[in-house]
C-alpha cells in the first residue's frame, strides 16, 4: 500500500511481511503480466518502481519488471538471465537513481548480463518522462541506448587520460571501474577489460589479474572424478529435457507420468522436482503451467521459467508425443547404463553381475529398438 497524503499517518510505503510463500528477494512486480511480452519483444526494461511499470504498460510497454524489495538481488538477476532477452536499465535520473543503477549493473554483470540503458535528465523518472513526452519519445532513445559497462568504461577512460589528475585520483577512478570489472565471471571478457584499463593507465596487465583474482583462477575447475548424485549437476541434459516437455504440454503429460518412475532419475534435484509435479498432476491433470512454477522451490524458479519462456523454433517431423517417448526412452537408457556400470565397478557383485547382465543387457536392447521404431515412424 501506499499512502496518499502527507496527513496520513505511518510510512509512506508498506509492503506486505515476508513468509515461506512470499520472498520479495525472489520475484518481481509485473512478471506475471510481463513475460510473454518478454519473450515475444526479446527485451524486458528493469525499472525502480512499481508505478513505472504501470506507467510503462499504459503506453504498450507490458515488457516490463521492477524488483521487490529495494534493489535488484542476485536471485533476481539470475532470473532475468534464464529469460534470455536484453536487459535495459530504465532508472530515474537524480543521483539516487544512478547509484541504483550502477549497484543492479554490478548484480547483473556477475550473472554475465550486460545490460543496456535509458539517460534521463536529473529531474526525470520513467513515469513522469512518459506522462510529459510519450510513447514515441521513448521509441527514439531506445534507438540510442548503450551497453552501460562500455558507457561507464569509456567515460572513466576519457577522465584516466587526463593529464593534470595526480597519480592518487587516477587510482580513485580506476578502482571505480575495477569494482565493475571484478564481477565478471567470463575470464575472456575479464581479460579484455583488464588490458584496455592497463593501456590507459600505462600499468602492466599481470598487476589488475593478480589484484583482483581473475575469473579463470578464482572460478579453477576441479580435477576430474567420478560422479555421484551429490556432485553431478542438478540439471543432467536429458533429465533437463523432459522436466521442459512437461511444462510445455499439458497434453503428454500423461505419457511421462505413466511412462517413468522417480527411481528412473538420477538427480536428486530432479527427483524432488517430479514427486512435486506428480503429485500436482493427480490432483489437477488440467493444471496450466503457471500452476506448476506456484509451487517449486525459490531457487529452482529461474532455471524452470527459463525452460517455460525457452521459445520453440525446432522444424523436426518428430510430434510432440513422439518426443516425449524419446526423452522416456533417454532417461530410462540412463539408468540402464548407470546400473551396467555399477555391476562392473563393484567388485562384491560378481556372482550378481553373471546373473543381472543378460537382463540387463536385453531390456537396454529392447529401449533401442522402440527408439529405432519412433524415428522410422518419423
Amino acid at each position: 500500500g501506499r499512502k496518499i497524503s502527507e496527513e496520513q499517518q505511518g510510512p509512506k510505503y508498506l509492503n506486505s511481511p515476508e513468509a515461506p510463500w512470499f520472498q520479495k528477494s525472489q520475484l518481481f512486480y509485473g512478471f506475471s503480466q510481463g513475460k510473454k511480452a518478454i519473450q515475444e519483444q526479446g527485451k524486458v526494461f528493469l525499472v525502480e518502481g512499481y508505478m513505472d511499470v504501470l506507467r510503462l504498460a499504459s503506453v504498450g510497454f507490458t515488457e516490463s519488471l521492477a524488483p521487490l524489495g529495494t534493489s535488484l538481488s542476485q536471485a533476481q538477476a539470475k532470473k532475468l538471465k534464464y529469460l534470455h532477452a536484453e536487459v535495459i536499465l530504465f532508472f530515474d535520473g537524480d543521483s539516487a537513481g544512478q547509484a541504483a543503477q550502477k549497484k543492479a549493473l554490478a548484480t547483473l554483470l556477475s550473472q554475465e548480463i550486460f545490460p543496456s540503458y535509458l539517460k534521463l535528465n536529473e529531474q526525470e523518472d520513467p513515469d513522469s518522462f512518459l506522462l510529459e513526452k510519450g510513447r514515441l519519445a521513448l521509441e527514439e532513445s531506445l534507438k540510442n541506448r548503450r551497453n552501460l559497462l562500455q558507457d561507464l568504461f569509456d567515460k572513466a577512460s576519457k577522465n584516466l587520460r587526463e593529464t593534470y589528475l595526480k597519480p592518487e585520483e587516477k587510482a580513485q577512478g580506476a578502482q571505480e571501474i575495477l569494482k565493475l570489472l571484478k564481477e565478471i565471471p567470463d575470464p575472456l571478457t575479464f581479460k579484455l577489460y583488464c588490458q584496455k584499463l592497463s593501456q590507459i593507465l600505462e600499468v602492466p596487465e599481470s598487476y589488475f589479474l593478480g589484484t583482483l583474482k581473475a575469473p579463470s583462477t578464482r572460478f579453477k575447475a576441479p580435477k576430474e572424478k567420478i560422479p555421484s548424485p551429490s556432485s553431478r549437476e542438478d540439471w543432467p541434459t536429458e533429465e533437463r529435457d523432459l522436466i521442459e516437455l512437461w511444462l510445455e504440454d499439458v497434453k503428454i503429460r500423461k505419457i511421462l507420468r505413466e511412462a517413468l518412475q522417480i527411481e528412473d532419475f538420477y538427480s536428486k534435484k530432479i527427483r524432488k522436482l517430479l514427486q512435486s509435479f506428480w503429485g500436482l498432476f493427480d490432483q489437477e491433470p488440467q493444471a496450466s503451467t503457471d500452476r506448476y512454477l506456484e509451487i517449486v522451490d525459490s531457487e529452482d524458479l529461474g532455471q524452470l521459467s527459463g525452460l517455460a519462456l525457452k521459445e520453440k523454433t525446432e522444424t523436426s517431423s518428430v510430434s510432440l508425443e513422439q518426443k516425449a517417448h524419446l526423452a522416456c526412452l533417454r532417461i530410462k537408457e540412463s539408468r540402464l547404463r548407470r546400473e551396467l556400470k555399477s555391476l562392473y565397478l563393484d567388485t562384491k557383485e560378481k556372482n550378481a553381475l553373471n546373473q543381472r547382465l543378460p537382463e540387463k543387457i536385453a531390456e537396454l536392447s529392447q529401449l533401442l529398438e522402440q527408439r529405432e521404431k519412433i524415428h522410422a515412424q518419423s
